[in-house]
């Protein structure tokens, strides 16, 4: 591009502009590259591991519910039921945790 620059360039200033230009150009183009990364490291870790085994856990404890209501079990089916909203709720703010961090680092690669 520096060709380019040279043969569109006539004086001092337009030079200055023209690689500034350029320079932010380039850490735009990193900050990018960062934020791609990001997002597929962070999509990856929820793809492969907690939404995998959360799909996993919801159905082992939906399974102990049935069981247990089958059985008459109330106690076991309320423990069950428990870890059943403590599980969903932590998957559900581990979202919007991973959420949130995602808007903040986008926020602080736009600097």
């Amino acid at each position: 591009m520096e060709t380019a620059e040279k043969h569109l360039v006539g004086n001092r200033e337009r030079t200055e502009v023209v690689h500034t230009f350029m320079k932010n150009l380039r850490d735009y183009d990193a900050a990018f590259t960062k934020i791609q990364q990001h997002i597929t490291e962070s999509s990856a870790l929820l793809a492969d591991n907690l939404s995998a085994e959360g799909t996993q856990m919801e159905r082992d404890l939906t399974q102990i519910m049935q069981s247990a209501k089958e059985e008459g079990n109330l106690e076991v089916a309320y423990v069950a039921d428990e870890a059943l909203r403590n599980l969903l709720l932590g998957r559900l703010h581990v979202s919007k945790y991973f959420e949130l961090c995602g808007r903040r680092y986008l926020k602080w690669s736009s600097r």
